[in-house]
């Protein structure tokens, strides 16, 4: 698989009422307040904790809800390849954290749990101005041109599976986007 290509810019996401990344886990929580089995509630608290640490940019607590070797896929917008390892995760970690791109909002449609994994389906939701679009090279939003002085929602299916090992550390992320980045943007102002 091929390298890992992540969005440039710094802040390139901006928080707003419309995108909150603290919202992000609440269906994980009500998901694990009904689940009665403590083998799939483990493994939701650790996506929870996983994915609360990861939106706000906490290195050390992403970590630690992974296995020591882990292993991350990507499939689709553009992000093809796969890391392999604590160090190409930790690498892929500072250079997200370090460009400000952890200011979206996962919208979760769906959560499966089993004994061995966790399946998310929803959406991710970012906010961007049209000067980062513009220096992304985004030209279009719908028919107009894009626009300074604008802002723009981003919408991005995703899929992710959660593997976990037998102790409830995840082994990694296999995440599927239905597009690239910027497919699915509209003006919101």
């Amino acid at each position: 698989m091929g390298v890992i290509r992540l969005m440039a810019g710094k802040g390139m996401h901006m928080q707003s009422p419309l995108v909150d990344p603290e919202r992000s886990w609440l269906p994980l929580e009500k998901r694990m307040a009904e689940e009665k089995e403590p083998r799939r509630r483990q493994l939701l608290e650790q996506v929870r904790n996983h994915m609360r640490a990861e939106l706000r940019e906490q290195l050390e607590p992403v970590l630690a809800t992974l296995v020591d070797e882990p292993v991350f896929n990507f499939f689709g917008g553009g992000m093809d390849g796969t890391l392999n390892g604590r160090e190409p995760v930790v690498a892929y970690y500072k250079q997200m954290f370090a460009a400000g791109r952890m200011g979206a909002e996962f919208r979760l449609d769906r959560i499966a749990v089993d004994e061995s994994s966790v399946v998310t389906e929803g959406v991710m939701l970012s906010k961007y101005s049209g000067e980062d679009l513009i220096a992304a090279g985004v030209k279009d939003v719908g028919n107009e041109p894009v626009q300074k002085g604008k802002d723009y929602l981003g919408e991005l299916p995703m899929i992710i599976m959660w593997p976990a090992d037998k102790d409830g550390k995840l082994i990694g992320e296999n995440i599927y986007m239905g597009g690239g980045f910027f497919d699915r943007l509209k003006r919101i102002n």
